[in-house]
């Protein structure tokens, strides 16, 4: 282990695949994922947090939180994910929800 260890080639190649991954924070979400899923996995990049440390806050399981980019979650767990984001679900108007199901921010002059 060692003799590959100092064989310059291969820590080249170790360290060219380090390179080539994808950041730990880039969590895809499916275009198909409900627009509450996306927004809450667009404040988890914005408040630089782990679907870990939101789980544990929350009281549930990281797996949990995982699986939501594939199955709509319950009411009361992702109130519990949010919570943990300072963030809570609120009814809004029909439309007036961008694409991450954040509310849309009126522009002056419109109506």
């Amino acid at each position: 282990m060692r003799k590959q260890n100092a064989d310059p080639t291969f820590r080249a190649r170790n360290l060219d695949g380090i390179s080539r991954r994808r950041p730990r924070g880039d969590i895809e979400v499916p275009a198909h994922a409900h627009p509450i899923v996306r927004g809450f996995f667009a404040e988890l990049r914005a408040h630089q947090a782990s679907m870990q440390r939101v789980a544990r806050q929350a009281g549930i399981s990281a797996d949990t939180i995982a699986g939501w980019r594939k199955h709509m979650p319950l009411l009361d767990i992702i109130e519990a994910a949010l919570g943990s984001l300072d963030l809570e679900l609120a009814i809004v108007p029909r439309g007036s929800r961008d694409a991450n199901g954040f509310l849309q921010r009126r522009r002056k002059g419109q109506d």
